[in-house]
């Protein structure tokens, strides 16, 4: 944000928001709105000196920090004196996944000191114990990993995969090589691994069947190496975290090698995968619908949605009578509609995209719209690539009418492929 050109501004700080992904609103607000809005945001005070701050509501007064961290406190009455109606809210992020990755974290080692210690008190030796706390650890690793595979992110996790500039766990796991099938990658193909792995040692103890399922993980180690560092030229961290348990496991199975196999053991390993894989593939498709539930939930309950602050912002905003005909206008939809929507777009506009998809999926759900398309660029400015893009989205419109304007800005969104 210190780099940015209008820094210090409400500008500045958005862009640097939209910049890391993160979900704000900058908006201006009644003057009486302030007990509509959420507990803390940032907004500006003193009309003749403006001052950007930090307010936190308590019960009856409000906490203003300024910029350089000083605090002081005021009535609901003092601060709505001083107080310039500006506001960027940040929205909160869902504390529940952080809060379920600390539950499933000790509760992967509780499991994992309690089995270890079960299997000692038990007689086993140390190879069975060891295998079997490796085994757990690879667990709660590949676990991370098919999260982060699904899109449900971590904090710490997303700290550590983009820690350094040749680390980032989403190009290797979005990659081609991560895939073994069109719908099952390594990532799941792991957890499975090391859950049929758990449940041979924790009810058959070790044999030459765990043995020889552990040696069959060398060439997905060779190649997960070979991968990362020649074809993709970057490293997963949790990746690496498989692999070296993968390597460590092997070492110990190399040091009391045991090939000694009965019928019975096989009939378990084929029963326990018979078992696992569908069970497994059963519990994400609910994780996947879960998230998908959740994402709807917390979207509906953001601050762009509150109804009593869109009534407030609605009531107080003006109303714009735009119905002027501009020359050469691009509209798409029904021209007999008598419902008109004024959307501006350019081509490199980052939310332009989402916005554009949106108004093709109005007019062909509703015939009574048409949207009246103006490109936001500098037309005087023949150089600009913007203005050149929309000049020639502009004559396909015209000469081949709105169904391949509409198609055109859409490919351009998707591959922004200037040459064509």
């Amino acid at each position: 944000m210190q780099t940015h050109p209008q820094n210090p501004s409400f500008r500045a700080i958005t862009d640097t928001l939209d910049y890391f992904g993160i979900e704000n609103v900058a908006a201006n607000v009644p003057q009486d709105a302030l007990s509509s809005l959420p507990n803390s945001f940032i907004t500006l005070v003193d009309p003749e000196n403006p001052e950007m701050i930090l307010l936190i509501k308590k019960k009856n007064s409000v906490d203003c920090i300024t910029e350089d961290g000083k605090r002081k406190n005021y009535s609901i009455s003092e601060f709505e004196r001083i107080w310039i109606p500006q506001i960027i809210v940040i929205e909160e992020g869902s504390k529940n996944r952080t809060k379920n990755q600390l539950l499933l974290a000790m509760g992967v080692l509780f499991m994992t000191v309690s089995v270890a210690l079960y299997l000692w008190l038990r007689g086993t030796y140390w190879l069975e114990i060891g295998v079997l706390i490796l085994a757990l650890i690879g667990f709660y690793l590949s676990q991370l990993l098919a999260k982060e595979k699904l899109g449900i992110h971590s904090p710490v996790v997303d700290a550590i995969c983009t820690s350094t500039e040749n680390r980032n766990c989403d190009k290797v796991l979005n990659s081609r090589g991560s895939m073994i099938t069109k719908n099952i990658s390594l990532a799941d193909a792991s957890i499975i691994y090391f859950s049929i792995l758990i449940f041979q040692l924790v009810f058959f103890g070790y044999n030459g069947i765990i043995a020889f399922f552990i040696l069959l993980s060398v060439p997905v180690i060779l190649f997960s190496l070979y991968y990362q560092a020649f074809v993709l030229k970057t490293w997963c961290p949790l990746c690496l975290g498989v692999a070296f348990v993968l390597v460590v496991a092997n070492v110990l199975v190399a040091l009391d090698i045991t090939f000694i196999f009965a019928p019975l053991q096989f009939l378990v390993l084929f029963i326990s995968v018979l078992l696992l894989i569908p069970a497994y593939f059963f519990i994400k498709n609910l994780i996947v619908t879960r998230q998908v539930v959740e994402e709807k939930l917390f979207a509906a309950s953001q601050f762009k949605r509150n109804p009593n602050i869109v009534a407030n912002l609605m009531n107080d905003a003006k109303v714009v009578d735009d119905l002027e005909v501009m020359e050469n206008e691009i509209r798409i939809g029904n021209p007999e509609a008598t419902n008109k929507i004024i959307a501006f777009t350019n081509p490199f506009c980052g939310f332009c995209k989402a916005a554009f998809e949106s108004y093709v999926k109005i007019i062909k759900a509703h015939l009574e719209i048409e949207i009246w398309m103006r490109f936001n660029v500098e037309f005087e400015n023949e150089e600009s690539i913007s203005t050149t893009i929309s000049a020639r989205l502009a004559e396909l419109y015209f000469k081949e009418g709105q169904e391949t304007f509409i198609n055109a800005y859409l490919d351009w969104f998707e591959n922004k492929d200037e040459k064509e």
